[in-house]
């Protein structure tokens, strides 16, 4: 979730480098949805998880 509020808030020439501490293969449905509801869409969304 802080990654997508900061791709949203943040200027384009910042970059994230994290996107938390415990990465897995898919994202919280949840999550997604309180996003959406307050205008953060799927397109901040990624999963960086490897095996």
């Amino acid at each position: 979730m802080a990654e997508g509020f900061f791709k949203k808030y943040a200027p384009e020439e910042f970059v994230p480098s994290s996107a938390g501490t415990k990465p897995i293969s898919e994202i919280n449905p949840l999550a997604i949805q309180v996003m959406n509801e307050i205008g953060i869409t799927g397109n901040y969304f990624k999963s960086y998880y490897r095996d």
